[in-house]
């Protein structure tokens, strides 16, 4: 591969796209509220190798190359060809079996601070979908933008943002709502609110029509000329679309004389792209001879007659702007909002919103681009269910009580809820961790599976409540519902007179034979509502460990 540069833009494009003109703003007031430095990438010896159970394949072979601030570049390739996992590595999504040096500014990537500096708008990228436009774009800018920027700046900024992409009409739209292409600008928006310097997108315009693609490029074309550094994948763009971009792995304008000197020579009636890909995908021998040419992306080409070495390249330049990046070292490396901050915008979303695991996708983009952390989250999470579970809990245990006909004492009835809903948040628990590790589909089968077990160790030995193994008696101690059942039979039976029975003869009207033969008769409720707890808390905990580990860079890449 290698590297061109195309500076001007071509003035027959100037007015193709009323609605990038229109905006007017420019986003002059997010420039200068949330100001950030221009940013350099460079890459250079990049290899990729990925181990299965019965191979190891190398992804990326020596790969080289550099984004420039206020430049947009796409990486061009058929698939399988390694684009999304060159994006992986140079975001920092993947960091296993990556060798290579990567440089921000002419130092070291530091991924705190890169972090800060760069958002990743992944492929599979989906939004909040009961949110409208404005509401998603004002909690992003609660979240994202600190406490240092006030309130009516935060809002300045979105609105402006939205104006600017083309969304400002939409603004009370439904985000499952949006057309394909609005979409695609809302998740550039949302990821536009804290300026970042660098911006990542994987396929943005797969799944668009050739409108809103144009649309899009030139929106992004906009936001690079403004000074910022954008990179995306794309697989095969139109002639006109490909003359978009400033750079393509190599600028479109001197892409044909490259190829030519590679002994490729392409059409005049023939889109360049088209050919590049065509080329490449039809013998290894061809890739070799680019490859060769430019050392694998290690040779520059910024004008037709000019190749030079990428760590070469405006090194004064690149001072002044690490200068500035440096600062950001002394700021604060954890989130731009406290934890408080968090949980209360947080717990706000989650009312609105469906739970896991139909928001894993939108928590991995979020969490990455580093909206807010994960305990913020998940505390949020685990709270926003107590309210509603208490309520509805409360009718359904109420109804239950009174409609089986048992003795109404207040002090019964009150330990008997306690126990159920004690016996509600283990279960939610439970589904919480089934959430985190299956999708829905997966989930609604292993569910039942699960808890089929549970069941049967909870209701073993009922009329043979004295002949219980002490071995049954251990498994009945791993089962939750148990301690439910146990901590919801002993007030209705514990310490309770002769119960009334029309039968001459009738064994079960003694309390203490019932519980006798339900196995309870050495139970206390204090170790039934003990072993709830420890059950609420150990499902929790395993699902907030699972759920981290989900989020994890190393295993989203394992499973992908």
């Amino acid at each position: 591969m290698s590297t061109y540069k195309n500076v001007s833009i071509p003035n027959e494009e100037q007015g193709i796209d009323e609605f990038l003109f229109q905006a007017g703003t420019s986003l002059k007031a997010l420039n200068s509220i949330a100001k950030r430095p221009p940013v350099n990438v460079l890459f250079r010896d990049i290899e990729y190798n990925v181990s299965s159970f019965r191979e190891k394949r190398q992804i990326l072979r020596s790969i080289s190359g550099e984004f420039r601030s206020g430049e947009l570049t796409c990486i061009l390739g058929p698939s399988g060809a390694g684009k999304s996992s060159l994006l992986h590595i140079l975001t920092g999504y993947n960091q296993n079996g990556v060798k290579g040096l990567i440089q921000i500014n002419g130092e070291d990537r530091d991924m705190r601070i890169f972090k800060k500096l760069s958002c990743y708008i992944m492929h599979d990228d989906i939004l909040q979908p009961r949110l409208t436009t404005l509401e998603a774009m004002r909690i992003a800018a609660e979240l994202k933008l600190g406490a240092e920027i006030k309130k009516a700046n935060k809002k300045i900024i979105v609105t402006e943002i939205l104006q600017t992409l083309g969304l400002w009409r939409q603004r009370h739209t439904m985000c499952e709502r949006l057309s394909g292409g609005q979409a695609k600008r809302l998740a550039i928006a949302l990821e536009l609110v804290n300026n970042p310097p660098v911006i990542f997108l994987d396929e943005p315009t797969s799944g668009l029509d050739v409108v809103s693609v144009r649309q899009l490029l030139l929106l992004l074309r906009l936001l690079s000329h403004q000074g910022r550094t954008i990179i995306c994948t794309i697989h095969q763009p139109s002639a006109s679309l490909f003359n978009i971009f400033d750079n393509a792995y190599g600028a479109p304008s001197q892409l044909v004389p490259f190829l030519a000197e590679a002994q490729f020579i392409c059409p005049q009636s023939h889109n360049p792209a088209d050919f590049v890909i065509e080329t490449l995908a039809a013998e290894i021998t061809s890739r070799n001879q680019m490859s060769d040419l430019c050392q694998n992306g290690k040779i520059s080409r910024w004008s037709k007659d000019m190749s030079v070495q990428l760590s070469t390249l405006e090194e004064s330049g690149n001072n002044k702007c690490m200068e500035e990046v440096n600062k950001d070292k002394f700021l604060n490396l954890e989130y731009p909002t406290s934890f408080c901050t968090q949980f209360l915008i947080l717990i706000k979303r989650l009312y609105l919103q469906s739970k896991l695991p139909m928001e894993i996708r939108i928590i991995r983009r979020e969490y990455f681009n580093r909206w807010y952390g994960l305990k913020a989250y998940y505390a949020a999470l685990t709270f926003s269910t107590i309210p509603p579970a208490i309520f509805f809990g409360m009718i359904f245990i109420t109804m239950t009580y009174f409609m089986s006909g048992q003795l109404f004492e207040w002090h019964r009835f009150i330990l008997f809820s306690i126990v159920g809903l004690l016996t509600g948040f283990c279960s939610e628990g439970l589904g919480l961790l089934i959430g985190t590790i299956f999708n829905s589909t997966n989930g609604a089968i292993l569910g039942p599976s699960i808890i089929s077990p549970l069941l049967v160790l909870c209701c073993y030995g009922m009329g043979f409540g004295r002949q219980i193994e002490s071995g049954m008696r251990f498994l009945m101690s791993l089962s939750y519902l148990r301690y439910g059942l146990t901590g919801m039979t002993l007030p209705m039976y514990q310490n309770r007179t002769r119960m009334h029975c029309s039968e001459d003869i009738c064994v079960y009207g003694d309390p203490t034979y019932v519980l006798q033969e339900l196995g309870m008769e050495g139970d206390t409720y204090i170790i039934q509502i003990l072993g709830l707890s420890v059950f609420v808390v150990l499902f929790r905990a395993i699902a907030f460990f699972t759920l981290r580990h989900r989020l994890a860079n190393e295993y989203s890449n394992s499973i992908i």
